[in-house]
């Protein structure tokens, strides 16, 4: 990908030290490496499709695998079509969404883990195209974070990626 660094994404994300306390997604990870976390996701979920745990809640209050798939799913788009917007219009103003909401709106719980692995496959696809479309450096509103990159946003996702392929993995008995 070749994707150029960019500096003051740390205010948004802390300290580029910090790695996340539950999957170990280092925050300091390069560009391209969040871009793998992003793009490897359809590996991630190839084993939901017939697996007997992929739509089993392992608590009340945790997504099950297929769901995961499903938001990682969605999350990967609505970031594919940010981008291309940025790419657009940067000064547009990026609003955020509420992922319970659409988890509740889309019925994630209900929907088959087959129908998860095939979006995040075209889900990738997008990303591609429009992580392409936009710098690294460009630098957009988000209405909730505030002044962001392009470059925040691709470690923010890769995080997404990284850490809900590490849900899915654990939700299935990896």
């Amino acid at each position: 990908m070749g994707i150029q660094e960019s500096s003051g994404w740390q205010r948004f994300f802390g300290n580029a030290a910090q790695t996340c306390a539950e999957c170990g997604y280092a925050w300091a990870v390069t560009l391209d490496d969040a871009d793998t976390a992003v793009m490897s996701m359809p590996r991630a979920v190839a084993a939901l499709t017939g697996h007997p745990r992929a739509r089993r809640k392992p608590a009340p209050a945790v997504w099950s695998p297929a769901a995961y798939a499903w938001h990682t799913a969605d999350a990967i788009r609505i970031w594919a079509e940010r981008f291309a917007a940025i790419a657009a219009q940067p000064d547009a103003m990026v609003e955020p969404f509420d992922q319970n909401r659409l988890a509740d709106a889309r019925g994630y719980e209900s929907m088959p883990a087959a129908g998860a692995a095939w979006a995040v496959e075209r889900a990738v696809v997008d990303w591609a195209e429009s992580v392409q479309r936009v710098d690294p450096p460009t630098r957009f509103a988000h209405r909730d974070y505030g002044a962001m990159s392009v470059a925040d946003a691709v470690r923010y996702i890769g995080h997404e990626a990284h850490h809900h392929a590490w849900d899915i993995a654990n939700g299935l008995g990896g």
